[in-house]
């Protein structure tokens, strides 16, 4: 059995440094003015919290406007 899930997970793991690298661009990406201005926006609308703007996120992005 533990040789089973070592090879899927070496199969399907990402590296340990490729997912440093690609948590480096998210951290660059998310922090970003234009980021944080959509997420100020989603959070007054009730980003986080249950309700309309969670069920149907997708949507909400799409419709910012800056």
């Amino acid at each position: 059995m533990n040789a089973a899930k070592r090879a899927v997970n070496d199969l399907t793991l990402a590296e340990p440094a490729q997912v440093r690298s690609d948590a480096a661009v998210f951290q660059a990406l998310v922090t970003s003015p234009e980021a944080r201005e959509r997420l100020a926006h989603l959070s007054d609308r009730g980003l986080q919290t249950p309700g309309a703007l969670e069920r149907d996120l997708g949507s909400a992005v799409a419709e910012f406007h800056h």
